[in-house]
C-alpha cells in the first residue's frame, strides 16, 4: 500500500535505482535526519512564537514531525493573505484548514527540505525573523526576498545522504 500506485501499477524500471538509493540512504541516515528535522521544527515554532507569530500547539508541544502550523486569525489575517506575503518574499508555504476554535485557517510550514540542505538549530532564529518580517511586511517585499536569498545561500550542503557530512 505504501508504494501504490506510482511504483506498482506501471512498469517503469528506471524508477527502481533511485528508490534503492533512497532506501540505502534512509537505512544509514534516516534516524539522524528525522531527529534533526523534528528538532528544527520545534525550534522554529518556539522562535516564531517568541517573535509574535502564533503557532498551533497541543499539550504535547508544537509538533512531533516536520510540520508546524501558524495560526493566522490572531494576527487579523486570513491564511491566503499570509501565503501571498510569504511567497512574495520567497518563502513557499500553503494553507491548512483548522477547527473553528483555532481560527479556521492557518499556514503549514515544513522544515524537512531546509534541514536536508543544512539548516541547524543556530540558524532557526534567523529563519523565524525572516518569516515574521515577511508577514508583518516590516521591509518591502524586495528587501525580504533579498534577505531570504542571502539566507538560503547558507543552505547549500545536502546532508543525510551518501557522500555528505551528517
Amino acid at each position: 500500500p505504501a508504494l501504490y500506485p506510482g511504483l506498482i501499477t506501471n512498469h517503469h524500471l528506471m524508477r527502481m535505482p533511485s528508490v534503492i538509493a533512497l532506501l540505502a540512504e534512509w537505512r544509514t541516515y534516516g534516524a539522524a535526519y528525522a531527529k534533526a528535522t523534528v528538532a528544527n521544527a520545534i525550534a522554529l515554532a518556539d522562535a516564531l512564537d517568541e517573535r509574535g507569530v502564533p503557532v498551533l500547539r497541543t499539550s504535547q508541544g508544537p509538533t512531533g514531525s516536520h510540520t508546524i502550523i501558524i495560526k493566522t486569525a490572531p494576527m487579523g489575517l486570513d491564511a491566503g493573505q499570509v501565503v501571498r506575503k510569504l511567497e512574495t518574499g520567497g518563502i513557499l508555504t500553503g494553507t491548512v484548514s483548522l477547527p473553528p476554535e483555532q481560527g479556521d485557517g492557518g499556514i503549514r510550514l515544513g522544515v524537512q527540505e531546509v534541514t536536508r540542505m543544512g539548516l541547524v538549530i543556530a540558524q532557526v532564529g534567523d529563519l523565524a525573523q525572516l518569516i515574521g518580517d515577511a508577514i508583518a511586511e516590516t521591509d518591502g517585499a524586495a528587501s525580504i526576498e533579498k534577505r531570504v536569498r542571502t539566507f538560503t545561500q547558507t543552505l547549500q550542503e545536502i546532508r543525510f545522504c551518501h557522500g555528505a557530512a551528517v
